[in-house]
């Protein structure tokens, strides 16, 4: 092997150990397809790297002053920029508030594309889970729509993101959830005083 065959191998191996570390997981259609074809016997990581091939997916690289969603304790992703790069780890501040220093994989480029799961403060009603409608990136705002017809605009401070995709619901998702368990509920006390009634 020649010495230009080698560095062509090894930024090759380089540009598959970025896609390894591409995060597919909170793509939703990536998740379902992940699922179906775990369900036919196919295993997770070949199904992520087929993906990371068709897609030709390479990890987007961050610079200081980019705006971006970093992990919190509580496992949500806010918004935040980063303020400084050094040995891999990422200086970063919250737009609502507070700094930290995260390894790069808890760090994600900013999106706030149509169709999007955000989880906001709706008045009266505290946190749910929204689809983006448009985003203002010169005001830094987003439109949302609870999944029932209303809308609503956040500044993105307000804002964030579960990690884990399977708690990417709406409102009206959440709504029908308790509306099921009440009712639910509501039939097996019925049985349960005609059962002691007779």
């Amino acid at each position: 092997m020649t010495q230009e065959e080698r560095l062509q191998l090894l930024a090759r191996a380089s540009e598959i150990e970025q896609q390894a570390q591409v995060n597919l997981d909170r793509n939703i259609e990536a998740s379902e397809l992940v699922a179906a074809a775990e369900e036919t016997g196919l295993s997770r990581e070949a199904v992520l790297q087929a993906l990371r091939e068709r897609l030709s997916l390479t990890e987007v690289i961050l610079k200081q002053g980019d705006l971006v969603f970093a992990k919190s304790v509580d496992r949500f992703l806010y918004p935040a920029r980063i303020t400084g790069i050094m040995d891999g780890v990422l200086e970063i501040e919250f737009l609502s508030g507070g700094k930290s220093v995260l390894p790069r994989h808890q760090v994600f480029a900013f999106q706030a594309i149509p169709g999007q799961v955000l989880n906001c403060p709706w008045p009266d009603w505290g946190w749910w889970n929204c689809r983006v409608l448009r985003y203002d990136a010169a005001q830094e705002i987003v439109y949302v729509t609870d999944g029932w017809g209303e809308q609503n605009q956040f500044p993105i401070s307000q804002v964030r993101v579960k990690q884990d995709s399977e708690l990417q619901t709406t409102r009206r998702d959440q709504i029908l959830y308790y509306a099921g368990v009440a009712i639910g509920s509501g039939v097996l006390g019925a049985m349960l005083m005609r059962l002691f009634t007779h």
